[in-house]
């Protein structure tokens, strides 16, 4: 018969790995979404600046990539 030491030690052990598992997963998503929030920021705020000097160049495919990686994010969100 065990003990509840051992009981306890017997159930910690069994949580912490499921929990550092689920974290570890949990982390993953949260930290991909965290870069892609910091692309969608630099890109709109590059997007901004030029447009206030009136370099319109690259305009298309700064809103295309931006509006791409908000469709990323919103996945991860899922």
């Amino acid at each position: 018969m065990k003990t509840l030491e051992e009981e306890a030690a017997e159930w910690a052990r069994r949580n912490i790995q499921w929990s550092d598992g689920f974290i570890a997963g949990a982390n993953s998503k949260w930290v991909q979404a965290e870069k892609i929030k910091a692309q969608i920021e630099v890109l709109k705020l590059t997007h901004l600046r030029l447009s206030v000097e009136g370099i319109d160049k690259v305009d298309d495919t700064m809103v295309f990539t931006i509006n791409e990686l908000e469709k990323q994010l919103k996945q991860l969100e899922e």
